[in-house]
């Protein structure tokens, strides 16, 4: 059984509408479940930011029989990445950037603070890896199914943020400190929950707007959960392995 993330009901609807509503989580994160492309899910609204998508991912996993986790919505794209409005992005990893401390030298990121995120070997700390054999899997699929519908497609780093991007000189600082190719408020915070509970993620976003000057005038967010929601569904018709397991 796979089970499908997203912040808000707007980024997930054209799904949630093919579910049945199955009450709530232990704390209040609506739920979701059924079939969609033959396979089995269950969906849950995290609702927007870090704190949110940990605490829901949290509540889910602690007793889900879940052996996938796939995270879907919108994203900005950063400047060099590649992509546009209503372009597609796939995780490689995630980076929590403004976790760590500033200084009067500049900002201090977890690792040189010796503060890991997860006491693994080796520790980690701002970087969260993502579920290699995934990222394949959607790299592969994802690829010809943007170009086929005339879209974009890229995959590397994503970047987590407490504060959206807003001016494109924060923008430019961003991507240059992290190589990532576009930013969200929850995917750094469910990536780290799902490897505490060692289950796979894979996490894609449908770029809504470019991470620079606050423009709202200038996004498409219906263009951006289309592709996305529209992704989703293409990765469930082969996902590998079997989802009743």
């Amino acid at each position: 059984m796979i089970a499908l993330f997203a912040a808000m009901e707007f980024e997930a609807r054209q799904l949630t509408g093919r579910l049945t509503p199955a009450g709530t989580l232990p704390g209040r994160f609506p739920l979701y479940r059924g079939r969609l492309a033959g396979r089995r899910v269950e969906l849950v609204l995290t609702g927007p930011g870090k704190a949110n998508a940990a605490a829901a991912a949290a509540s889910y996993l602690a007793s889900s029989a879940a052996n996938a986790c796939l995270l879907f919505g919108c994203g900005g794209a950063y400047a060099g990445s590649g992509l546009q409005i209503g372009d597609l992005a796939l995780a490689e990893s995630e980076i929590l950037l403004d976790e760590g401390s500033d200084s009067p030298d500049g900002f201090l990121d977890l690792r040189q603070l010796g503060l890991p995120l997860l006491p693994e070997e080796p520790p980690l700390f701002n970087r969260i890896p993502l579920d290699d054999r995934l990222f394949r899997f959607g790299r592969e699929r994802l690829r010809p199914f943007a170009a086929k519908t005339g879209r974009a497609f890229a995959g590397g780093p994503f970047v987590t943020v407490s504060t959206c991007t807003g001016t494109d000189r924060q923008g430019e600082t961003r991507a240059r400190a992290s190589d990532g190719i576009c930013e969200n408020m929850e995917g750094g915070a469910l990536a780290l929950t799902a490897r505490r509970y060692r289950i796979p993620l894979l996490e894609l976003r449908g770029i809504s707007n470019l991470a620079g000057r606050r423009e709202r005038q200038n996004w498409d967010l219906p263009k951006a959960m289309e592709i996305a929601q529209q992704a989703v569904l293409h990765l469930l018709e082969t996902w590998p392995g079997d989802d009743d397991d």
